[in-house]
């Protein structure tokens, strides 16, 4: 009796890690993100370190906008954040 009662939980066990399998290998198939939706090197046609290229001098189309947001819990931004925020409106004006 206890060795029928250990091959069925083990067969239960089996059929649960199984099925666990099936499912988390279904999500990461269709949760997946598809080559083609990252950048190559090639498409980036930009020298690595060069901060002000510009696509469309390149006659490229921009794939993200140029809007910097910049949001704060309160109308003023802390002293030690200016830096920063100047910083990148200084790399970016446009």
């Amino acid at each position: 009796m206890r060795r029928r009662t250990f091959h069925i939980y083990l067969s239960l066990l089996a059929a649960f890690l199984l099925g666990t399998i099936i499912v988390l290998t279904s999500f990461s198939y269709y949760l997946s993100i598809d080559d083609a939706a990252y950048l190559t090197e090639e498409e980036l046609d930009a020298p690595r370190y060069d901060t002000r290229w510009n696509a469309s001098r390149h006659g490229k189309t921009e794939r993200v906008p140029r809007i910097l947001h910049q949001t704060w819990k309160t109308d003023t931004l802390p002293v030690r954040w200016k830096g920063i925020s100047d910083g990148c409106r200084e790399m970016m004006p446009d």
